[in-house]
């Protein structure tokens, strides 16, 4: 558990359980939320893309469709259910991303009707930003947020029970819930139930 008593930005969260890394992000983690907005932005952009060429939109257009994708990222992440009820019908994350991002290329869509200028937002997101990886410098204030967040974070760890802490070591060191199930010779569906238990007890911790 040593890595979890380091910054957080020191952490490579690329191997390690979607739906964890995603309650971070929702608990206050500006370095899982980074993580987060890499990992998805080339799919978003790619399926915004897509979606622009359909329509035939101009480039200038289709520009402004594509700083889109952050937003999505960042709207998946805060509005995901973490705890849905474990059944086939359960829409995953990538899924969730798909929805969202198809309801606001369709607001953007309504937007250029209504006015073809182009649109100046806050957040330029042509280019996906190279965030969380070991090579950038985090500035004080990113360390300080970073180093809370760390603490409160070990903090629910040390307080997951013995069973949820057996299944947090399994998901840290990157092992997916079909080889859990497999090693434990008990049923994925056990295993989706016991992550959702783990993950009511971390935000129960972290978002006190």
């Amino acid at each position: 558990m040593e890595i979890i008593r380091t910054a957080s930005y020191d952490l490579d969260l690329s191997q390690f359980d979607l739906e964890v890394v995603i309650l971070m992000a929702q608990s206050g983690s500006q370095f899982a939320q980074k993580q987060l907005l890499e990992r998805f932005y080339e799919t978003t952009k790619k399926q915004i893309d897509r979606q622009a060429r359909a329509r035939r939109l101009q480039a200038h257009d289709v520009a402004d469709a594509e700083q889109e994708a952050v937003f999505a990222i960042d709207e998946a992440i805060r509005k995901y259910n973490l705890h849905q009820p474990i059944t086939r019908m359960k829409c995953s994350f990538p899924s969730y991303l798909h929805t969202v991002v198809e309801a606001r290329f369709k607001d953007c869509i309504k937007r250029l009707r209504r006015n073809q200028k182009h649109f100046d937002y806050v957040i330029q997101a042509k280019d996906a930003p190279a965030a969380g990886r070991h090579g950038d410098n985090p500035g004080p204030a990113q360390e300080v947020e970073d180093s809370e967040f760390a603490e409160r974070w070990s903090r629910a760890v040390d307080s997951l029970s013995p069973k949820s802490r057996k299944l947090y070591a399994a998901l840290l060191s990157g092992k997916q819930t079909e080889v859990i199930a497999d090693e434990l010779h008990i049923s994925v569906r056990a295993v989706q139930l016991w992550k959702n238990e783990m993950i009511r007890e971390l935000r129960a911790v972290i978002v006190d």
